[in-house]
């Protein structure tokens, strides 16, 4: 006989020699009868759950800042000796916002992380510079070029121009117009071309001129235009001539520079209309239009009655020129125009008065003349 069958004789036997009552009684570790669990238990080992981490969801044990994230920047994040250098002496610093004074030399700033970063440099006089940098083991170094602020060296020449300080004008002239301000430009091509604070320069009043013309200047653009159309400086052009006056009537603000340029246009496109023919056109109709916004309906009777030379049948020049007449008071030709040109441009000329009554500013004894016209070309 085994042990194994032994023990279990023994324990039988006990069970069965122990009282009914006390084979009833209750297990103290299970809460069994004593004849369903024997009153043998075995001790079990727990298993302890490890906490996780929140924020990179690993178990603690397992987490490269034992669960607290908030150390990541010192820690994980390498940071590298940055140099930073300006051709401005005194520049002010900035780097993400924050002011680390001014690049009277080389700055070593210590512990800038890998990474993108915003330097600002600054000082009265220059352009402000901002730029992003992207620093990284083999990138540390950063040598900022500033630029002057042309807009306040060109006010400043201004200054020293209307106090006839000439040379010292056309010094910040020339420093301005060489970063690019248009304005200095045009004043430097001037100074050049009336001999004011140097001598006497046309070529290189000129290209100054034709600089700020390229940059949208419509005064130079109108120079660049004379000088071609008279050829003392330059070869006589009449083509570029043209391109440039119209680049200055379209840049143009004022309504009296616009009429001055579409003035000397109109006179070259009379001597030969068939060759601008079509330009003529177009900008006739444009100068006739912004005549009559501008109230200056002579003159759009004029534009209109250059284009009606072109085009006798252009309904715009018709319409144009008929508003013109009725607001000039010249009541008599408005409704000779107006009532010949009724069957074909009626919708349009009875369009055109009604807006140009809204925007312009016409004379009170035209109205009942208007009036009158309205009725007409309704019919």
């Amino acid at each position: 006989m085994n042990r194994f069958a032994y023990l279990l004789i023994i324990i039988v036997g006990f069970m069965f020699s122990l009282p009914v009552d006390a084979q009833l009684a209750e297990c103290k570790v299970c809460g069994k009868y004593l004849f369903e669990c024997k009153g043998i238990h075995k001790k079990k080992k727990e298993t302890v759950k490890e906490k996780i981490c929140e924020e990179c969801k690993k178990p603690i044990s397992k987490c490269e800042f034992n669960g607290d994230h908030s150390k990541e920047d010192k820690e994980a994040i390498t940071s590298y000796y940055v140099t930073i250098t300006s051709n401005v002496p005194d520049a002010i610093l900035t780097i993400n916002g924050l002011n680390f004074g001014t690049v009277a030399k080389p700055i070593q700033r210590p512990y800038l992380y890998e990474g993108e970063h915003t330097i600002t440099l600054t000082k009265p006089g220059y352009e402000d510079l901002t730029e992003k940098v992207f620093i990284k083991a083999n990138q540390k170094t950063f040598d900022f070029k500033m630029k002057p602020d042309a807009s306040s060296l060109n006010l400043k020449g201004d200054s020293l121009y209307n106090n006839k300080k000439y040379n010292e004008a056309l010094d910040l002239y020339i420093k301005a117009a060489n970063f690019g301000n248009v304005d200095a430009q045009y004043s430097l091509a001037f100074m050049y071309y009336e001999g004011k604070g140097t001598n006497k320069d046309s070529i290189q009043a000129f290209n100054w001129f034709k600089k700020a013309a390229e940059n949208n200047r419509a005064s130079a653009q109108k120079m660049i235009g004379y000088f071609y159309l008279n050829g003392k400086i330059i070869p006589k052009d009449k083509e570029q001539a043209v391109k440039w006056y119209r680049k200055a009537a379209s840049n143009y603000k004022t309504w009296k520079r616009i009429n001055e340029t579409y003035t000397l246009l109109k006179n070259e496109y009379e001597k030969e209309p068939e060759k601008y023919y079509k330009i003529a056109v177009e900008d006739m109709e444009r100068a006739s239009l912004i005549a009559i916004q501008n109230n200056d309906f002579a003159q759009a009777v004029e534009y209109s009655s250059s284009g009606l030379k072109l085009n006798s049948s252009n309904p715009i020049f018709i319409s144009n020129c008929a508003a013109a007449l009725l607001f000039s008071k010249e009541f008599k030709d408005a409704k000779k125009l107006y009532k010949s040109y009724q069957e074909q441009h009626g919708k349009k000329m009875l369009e055109d008065l009604e807006r140009y009554e809204k925007e312009c500013n016409i004379p009170a004894e035209c109205k009942p003349q208007i009036a009158e016209i309205k009725a007409m070309l309704m019919k």
